[in-house]
């Protein structure tokens, strides 16, 4: 709403059978294989509008929607859900608003569901109290999100594959798998920079084979029509559909907020356009912004029928002139066909490590640059295992484990992932994780990448990767995953499901 002016987890075979190479079917006869189980063509993607005046004085109707979406996790196979910004209403400068936000959101962060948050007017500086503009410069300000990251770093998210700006979520991309088909979720900051889109164009020029869906504040309007007026960001939504969205065949669905209802009507709105390959792309504009319902657009994808259904719900009301239940207007209850979804087998991936979850030992690992390195078997995020890692000195150190004997040849040209998982004793405890690659005679070393996870959440299992491609041949490609300011007096780090592929 504009101010006035206003991963799932991989399934990861057992370290035992990984180690020795040898991995047997439980179903079907003697010395058979099972086939795999074909993947379920339906699944549901989640469209959260503006909540901003559900936050105000209590938390009751975003954390009722939250629930609501849970108990369904399982009976609409729910794989994502997207929120198009406009989360609080003016949190900044009333930061329970945040808090509210943030205890609501570990309903999903509890039951798995991943999520994106697109940046609103009203989550950034620009809003003063009451939802008016702030003083200052509305541009400035508008990018002024520190409050927003602060609650919902990096870290929060699932399947990250990148931002824009390191640590900020306000320009990020997500993938996930469902319904037999690869998706990514590209979530863009409202009326975005130059910089930002052209960041956004290498994003999807790199994942031809994934349906995408754009996920910002501000794209169509309760007319259906992209609005170039009233604009104190950086490019309007014309701009970025000739810009982005036009120009990507895979581009599937563009979900967005911001237009409150008029004159107590609309709120929603929904078409379909041609971007310059000939896909279909559906546009999802929701933003009921109510403080009396909790509105949810349930969007049921069809890969196999090629279709998207909108349903939306109101799970419930605290006033008897607004009823719950479902809402049946031409803009929340349609069916679009002919989607033309990218359909194909998960690629598959080598793990590269012998012992992923520590269950067999040590899994190749050793300490990095020093620490105290423990098996232990609680906590762990699954298995029987993990590994817990404690500082040896009062001041700080390098603290973490490195594995220097996965890769020791390299393929040139070809990306490597690193991924741990970790869990720290302490709040605010950070990680880093990063890919080197060193000569064969550990002679010399180049940084293929890193990832910094700062302000780690205590006793909750965090994921963390990074993503580097070798730039030689027959080379050592080492991950290492430590804490830089980690002492005796800080706290321990527990790792555990670490993978290099």
């Amino acid at each position: 709403m504009r101010p006035r002016p206003r991963t799932p987890s991989t399934l990861r075979l057992s370290a035992i059978a990984v180690a020795v190479g040898l991995f047997v079917a439980s179903a079907g006869p003697a010395g058979a294989v099972a086939a795999p189980s074909p993947e379920a063509t339906k699944f549901t993607i989640i469209h959260v509008p503006d909540t901003q005046n559900e936050v105000v004085t209590s938390g009751t109707l975003l954390t009722n929607r939250y629930q609501w979406i849970v108990n369904r996790k399982t009976s609409e196979n729910i794989a994502f859900v997207v929120h198009t910004g406009d989360l609080v209403n003016w949190g900044v400068a009333d930061p329970v608003q945040f808090t509210r936000a943030s205890d609501a959101t570990k309903l999903l962060d509890n039951a798995g569901i991943a999520y994106a948050y697109a940046v609103g007017n009203h989550d950034t500086a620009v809003v003063k109290v009451g939802g008016g503009a702030a003083a200052g410069d509305a541009r400035t300000n508008l990018r002024n999100t520190t409050a927003f990251n602060k609650t919902f770093p990096v870290s929060r998210f699932a399947g990250v594959g990148g931002t824009f700006e390191p640590g900020k979520v306000d320009n990020m991309y997500q993938t996930f798998r469902a319904g037999g088909a690869d998706w990514l979720v590209l979530t863009l900051e409202m009326w975005p920079r130059t910089s930002a889109i052209t960041w956004a164009q290498g994003v999807l020029a790199s994942h031809p084979s994934h349906n995408v869906i754009i996920n910002t504040h501000v794209n169509i309007d309760n007319s259906g029509g992209r609005p170039t007026g009233g604009v104190y960001g950086d490019n309007n939504p014309q701009v970025v559909w000739d810009k982005l969205g036009s120009q990507y065949a895979n581009v599937r669905m563009i979900l967005s907020g911001h237009f409150a209802p008029l004159n107590g009507t609309l709120g929603a709105a929904y078409n379909t356009v041609t971007g310059a390959k000939g896909n279909k792309v559906l546009q999802v504009m929701t933003a009921y912004t109510s403080p009396h319902q909790n509105h949810v657009r349930t969007l049921t994808i069809d890969t196999k029928a090629m279709s998207v259904t909108s349903t939306v719900t109101v799970p419930m009301s605290n006033n008897s002139a607004y009823p719950s239940g479902k809402i049946t207007d031409a803009a929340s209850s349609f069916t679009v066909t002919g989607m033309g979804f990218k359909v194909g087998a998960a690629p598959t991936t080598k793990e590269l490590l012998p012992d992923p979850g520590f269950e067999a030992g040590m899994g190749g690992w050793s300490a990095f640059n020093v620490g105290n390195m423990t098996r232990v078997s609680s906590p762990v995020r699954s298995g029987t295992y993990a590994m817990k890692i404690t500082a040896v000195a009062s001041s700080y150190q390098l603290v973490g484990m490195t594995q220097n004997t996965a890769v020791a040849s390299s393929t040139n040209g070809k990306t490597y992932t690193a991924t741990c998982y970790v869990r720290p004793s302490t709040a605010n405890l950070e990680v880093r994780i990063r890919l080197l690659q060193y000569t064969a005679n550990f002679g010399s070393n180049q940084n293929l990448g890193t990832t910094v996870v700062s302000t780690l959440p205590a006793n909750t299992w965090t994921k963390v990767s990074v993503t580097g491609t070798a730039t030689a041949a027959g080379q050592r490609i080492i991950p290492q995953v430590y804490a830089s300011f980690q002492t005796t007096a800080t706290g321990y780090l527990v790792y555990d499901d670490c993978s290099l592929t």
